[in-house]
């Protein structure tokens, strides 16, 4: 766990000091595709290592996931004694799935209240989505199929232009007629793109390129199965509920239905109900 919160940090400062250096700027002129429009595009002097950063991100999930399948390791040697049966921390997202593993936990001998503290934390039944995720990101890295990860533009503010429109625009005009078109998604994937196109029916506008003074903001996301994921936000849920789980099943954590706000993961666990 240690492992992989380090390395999410160390991650976060790598994207951020990548943002201070890449001198992205914004330059509006006449558009290349659409005559009579206007387009702000994005400039950057290097790609970021999006396929590096992927790469330190799925081995940081993968720790996370191996921290509760080493836990798991610990209860079965610790319950049924010698070498485990039961090696994986479940994470069913079907009822038939967690009765085949709660089988299989019975043969071991688990007792039922540590199957209960078990099925808490079950997607199927907790309807939490933090652990069907990360079960999600380890199978698809496995494969490497289904997931992209990016670096997208999440937020641009820039100054308003000085543009001439033919025809000239009525005293009546309603600038609410103004269209803007952005792109469904603005990656940092090439060292110009596109941030959005402006035009007005009926006129040509016309402007003498530029750059324009902005804010920014970037977001580094993972996309899988037509979902996007902000990679900082599923690290913080993802982190909390693997958190959560291991410190519920050892027995630190007695709530295992409202997040707590601070854990308690000494290594000792307890004995169940009927410790002594």
């Amino acid at each position: 766990l240690r492992h992989a919160l380090t390395a999410f940090d160390r991650l976060s400062l790598e994207t951020q000091e990548w943002a201070k250096t890449a001198n992205l700027r914004f330059v509006e002129r006449e558009s290349t595709t659409y005559p009579g429009a206007l387009e702000v595009i994005g400039r950057i002097d290097s790609l970021p290592p999006v396929e590096d950063w992927w790469f330190a991100a799925s081995d940081a999930f993968g720790n996370l996931r191996n921290a509760l399948d080493q836990l798991n390791h610990n209860i079965f040697s610790y319950v049924a004694g010698g070498e485990p049966g039961i090696v994986r921390f479940p994470m069913t997202t079907k009822g038939s799935q967690w009765r085949d593993w709660r089988k299989s936990a019975n043969v071991a001998g688990y007792p039922s209240w540590l199957i209960a503290r078990y099925k808490r934390f079950q997607p199927y039944s907790s309807h939490r989505p933090m652990l069907r995720t990360l079960e999600a990101i380890a199978n698809k890295e496995k494969h490497r199929e289904g997931v992209t990860a990016a670096l997208s533009l999440s937020r641009a503010e820039f100054t308003d232009g000085h543009f001439h429109v033919t025809p000239i625009l009525p005293e009546s005009f309603d600038s609410s007629s103004i269209q803007a078109e952005f792109p469904p998604v603005i990656d940092l994937s090439d060292t110009e793109f596109l941030v959005v196109t402006t035009s007005i029916p009926g006129h040509s506008m016309h402007i003498e390129e530029s750059e324009r003074p902005a804010k920014f903001d970037f977001e580094f996301v993972l996309r899988m199965d037509g979902e996007e994921i902000p990679l900082e936000a599923a690290v913080h849920r993802i982190t909390g509920e693997v958190l959560w789980a291991a410190s519920h099943v050892i027995g630190r954590e007695p709530d295992g239905t409202t997040h707590p706000t601070k854990f308690d993961l000494s290594l000792q666990g307890d004995r169940g109900p009927n410790r002594s």
